[in-house]
């Protein structure tokens, strides 16, 4: 059982970069460009997809600058045009997201959405999407049921791959 799985999630990561190549390195490109330029990077995950704030601000891989979209009153914290946000949501999470992004777009910010679904009402909220897709469970029970839906590994490893080109970026020039 386990085999099949970590074969199908390689082929779920694999997915999620050849369909976002350009996105990644994009999004790599304005997250360098709001650390070199004195900004800040605020994340935000919306449900389970807050690992992918918590991997950003507190982890082993955690960005330059990065930081927690809201304070601890639960206030967005002041941000302008020099400073780029990664949002991060599931399909359910989704909308909520999305007029979050429209908020922050209207203060200037860049904003970079990892999402699940690739929706068209989003291309006017958000500067770039990476789209993980909607996953399906992976792994087949004896009665045709399929358990193991890796949603949230395809949301860290679309951050991931965020995280690695825009730590290259950074190394290329010196700066990290």
């Amino acid at each position: 059982m386990l085999k099949i799985f970590t074969t199908q999630l390689v082929g779920v990561f694999n997915d999620v970069q050849k369909q976002n190549e350009t996105e990644i390195e994009d999004s790599a490109r304005l997250l360098a460009q709001a650390v070199i330029s004195d900004g800040k990077i605020a994340v935000h995950g919306l449900g389970s997809w807050q690992s992918v704030a918590i991997e950003a601000v507190e982890g082993d891989n955690r960005l330059p600058k990065a930081q927690y979209l809201y304070d601890e009153s639960g206030k967005i914290k002041d941000l302008d045009a020099t400073d780029a946000v990664i949002i991060a949501a599931n399909d359910i999470n989704q909308q909520e997201a999305i007029f979050l992004a429209e908020e922050l777009k209207s203060k200037g910010c860049t904003v970079i959405a990892i999402f699940e679904k690739d929706y068209e009402n989003y291309s006017d909220s958000v500067d770039i999407a990476v789209i993980t897709t909607e996953n399906r469970p992976l792994v087949p029970l004896n009665d045709d049921k399929k358990i193991g839906r890796p949603s949230i590994m395809a949301a860290l490893y679309g951050y991931f791959a965020i995280y690695l080109t825009t730590i290259d970026m950074l190394d290329e020039q010196n700066l990290y």
